[in-house]
Order: structure tokens, then sequence, then C-alpha cells
């Protein structure tokens, strides 16, 4: 892990400044124990210094890992904001949020086989392939071959956790979804009206339009679009709390830096962090 670690210029300037900051602190105490101890000359110094490196460097290379699991809460509205990386399915307490494309297609050519509508249907209706398009025909009077609008939701219940299928992405010329970033704005506009309307008290999403469909500008600017949203609207009024989940196997190491810097900048306060650690690994941890 930490070779691939210290491939990143961030990691690598985080670690110094840690250790050197360490050591710092290490040295000032110390020259104030011998002093009041009575004790002179370098040679306790240097004993004291070469004792403490090892702890130094275990400190420095823990406390300088990129952060995989951040939580902010704002003191202006009422819109707590979870940024993990992990398994959008793995947990349980908000209903998740499942992009799809705007016939809500559930089969190839159209779906991906690693997409998040694949998973879907092979941990909730294993041995149905079926199983999710009757589901939304039972809830909703979908048309088999109709487009729908975007930001177009179809909730289902397929066992305790619920979830939103939202229409996204339009279909493409070369069988595959396209999305535009109007059409993902638009949905998360649907998407906060749809959760004040419904009272749902939290929200867990991937970044919308960075999947199968994948906007032209990249990954970075569409989580940032999505806080920016989603932040926007809470400042209208009242809105759920979001946990927006990141897929381990595609996500660069130091992304949640920069989204604690963009959120501090939009107001928000960290309330708690947790390090990368050993089952964030892509090649340890099952993508989205």
């Amino acid at each position: 892990m930490y070779r691939k670690l210290f491939a990143l210029r961030t990691y690598r300037r985080r670690f110094t400044v840690t250790l050197l900051a360490f050591f710092g602190a290490t040295v000032t105490v110390t020259q104030l124990v011998l002093w009041i101890s009575g004790v002179k000359g370098g040679t306790a110094l240097a004993a004291s210094l070469i004792t403490m490196t090892p702890i130094g460097l275990a400190f420095a290379l823990r406390a300088s890992l990129p952060k995989a699991d951040i939580t902010f809460r704002h003191d202006s509205v009422t819109a707590p904001v979870r940024v993990r990386i992990g398994d959008i399915f793995a947990s349980a307490g908000s209903v998740t949020v499942i992009t799809m494309n705007r016939h809500f297609d559930t089969a190839p050519p159209w779906v991906s086989a690693d997409s998040l509508v694949t998973q879907l249907i092979q941990r909730e209706y294993a041995g149905r392939p079926g199983g999710l398009r009757d589901a939304m025909l039972k809830e909703f009077a979908l048309d088999q071959e109709a487009e729908q609008p975007v930001g177009e939701i179809v909730r289902i219940t397929p066992g305790e956790k619920p979830y939103l299928l939202l229409a996204v992405a339009d279909r493409h010329e070369l069988a595959r979804s396209a999305v535009a970033v109007e059409a993902v704005w638009s949905a998360l506009s649907r998407l906060w009206q749809y959760a004040r309307l419904n009272n749902v008290s939290s929200l867990r999403v991937p970044v919308i339009g960075s999947g199968f469909a994948r906007a032209q500008v990249g990954r970075v600017p569409l989580l940032i679009l999505l806080l920016t949203s989603y932040l926007t609207a809470a400042m209208e009024m009242p809105i759920c709390g979001l946990e927006v989940v990141l897929s381990p196997d595609d996500t660069d190491l130091d992304l949640l830096e920069l989204v604690k810097a963009y959120c501090e900048i939009l107001g928000y306060r960290t309330t708690g962090q947790k390090p990368l650690a050993r089952e964030y690994q892509p090649e340890r941890a099952a993508g989205q």
C-alpha cells in the first residue's frame, strides 16, 4: 500500500511535514526534560532522537494517510454530508440512489456488466434477471420502450433496503449510455425535490454521471457539482442528509482531500474522519 502512496506527491509532502513536526516537538520536549533533570550535553539528546526515530516514522506514515471517510456539518443550514470510499450496497439506514438511463434499461447492450444496475440485480434479484424490470413495472406504469424525462424516479424495495432508480443518461448510438452535465444538474434537482416531498431522511448516492455513462468532464467536477447542487438546495429549504459513496476500484487516493478542501470553502466543518485502510484498497474491495 505504501509503495502506491509514495507515488503521490501530496502524500510525500504530508509525510515530510508530519515527520519534521514530530521531531521538532520531540527535540523541544527532550531538551526541556533534560534541562529540568539537570542533564547536560548532547549525548542524551542524540540517544533520545535515535530511540524516537522508529516511532516518528510509524507515526508519520499513519498520520499522513489519505482520508477514506469524512463527515461534514454546516453551521448555517441543515445539510449533513458524508463522503466515503466503499461499497454503496454494503450499508443500511439510507435510501440508496441507483442511476439509470432514461429508458430504465436493465440489460445489455445499454447496461454494462459492472454497472450499479447490474450489481443491484445480482444482489437483490439473484437468479431472476428480469426481477428489476418487473419491480419497476409494478411500482410505475413504465412503457418498455418509452423514454422518460430526466430526473424521473422509481422507488423499489426488493428487500429491507429501499432504492431510488434515477433516470439521467440517454441512449447513445454506440449502444451505450451517455449523459450531459445539464442532465446531471436537472436530475439532482428532481432528486432533492423528491426527498423533501417524501420525507426521506438520508440519501446514499454515487457520483452521478461518472459511471458507465461517463460525462466528459470527469469524476472530480461531477463530485463538486453534486456537492454544490446539494448545498444550493439546502439553502432554499431543509433537506435530507447526504452520503456520497466512491468506488474503491477507480478512486484517486487524494480525492477526499480535495473534497475536504472544497467543503470547507462552502462553509462546512469536518466532524469526523477515518484514514485509508487496507479494506479500501482496490485489489481487496469489490468495485461498484
